[in-house]
């Protein structure tokens, strides 16, 4: 029985062995089951990783697309001749697009002039360019500063404009007719002539009547000695318009 007990086990453990050679045969084959959840696992994994790449590069052609660059824009409304200063202004970024629409807008805060004078209504939050905002302009030597009644829109006027004077009413003497470029078919029932070559717009301000009407609007005006003396005679006499220059 002993030898037999010991035969017997023995021949349990060679099935055994045989049975796990067997299984881990079959593991090992092309077609296992094993074999096939691994590579479904691999296959998953590198489409994961495909995606992510397509994911990536997708979100990068899109940064690319709405590139952003630094610009100056009003922190709050800014109405039309408001002295502006640092505090009115804050940077931002915005889209770049082309540059097309951000070209000339300023890209920081020390493109504001000393004494910045606003010359259009800026809304918040609107880029500022360069026209939008000017420097105080200074008498030249040698000129004085009127008040002009216009009767041209003088809305259209922006501080540091150099502006000439016509008057409706004509001139004193031939000789400033000549000056004023009037040729001899012009017509002598409308004697026309320039007052003022060079005038230098230093601000201007619309004025009321005491019923709240608009009048004419009056400018503020840089010219020489002898010209304001001319264009305050002449103002009285016929209406005086401004000629952009």
């Amino acid at each position: 029985m002993t030898r037999f007990g010991l035969r017997r086990r023995t021949s349990i453990r060679h099935h055994r062995g045989m049975m796990t050679d067997f299984f881990v045969g079959k593991a090992g084959r092309p077609g296992s089951l094993r074999r096939r959840r691994l590579m479904d696992a691999l296959r998953r994994m590198m489409v994961a990783v495909c995606v992510g790449l397509a994911v990536f590069a997708a979100l990068a052609c899109v940064t690319g697309s709405v590139a952003t660059r630094t610009v100056v824009i009003a922190a709050a409304d800014i109405a039309r001749g408001t002295a502006v200063d640092g505090s009115m202004l804050r940077l931002a970024r915005m889209p770049a697009g082309d540059g097309s629409a951000l070209h000339g807008a300023w890209a920081s805060l020390e493109d504001l002039p000393g004494h910045g004078i606003a010359q259009v209504d800026i809304v918040a939050g609107q880029p500022v360019y360069g026209p939008m905002i000017r420097d105080q302009p200074t008498i030249p030597n040698g000129f004085t500063v009127i008040e002009v009644r216009l009767a041209s829109d003088a809305d259209a006027l922006m501080a540091g404009d150099e502006i000439a004077l016509a008057s409706a009413a004509g001139c004193d003497d031939a000789d400033k007719d000549e000056d004023s470029g009037r040729t001899d078919g012009d017509d002598a029932s409308h004697p026309s002539c320039v007052l003022v070559e060079r005038a230098l717009v230093m601000g201007q301000s619309p004025k009321a009547s005491a019923a709240g009407y608009a009048t004419d609007a009056t400018a503020a005006l840089a010219m020489p000695p002898e010209d304001a003396l001319r264009v305050m005679s002449s103002q009285e006499a016929g209406a005086i318009i401004a000629v952009a220059r």
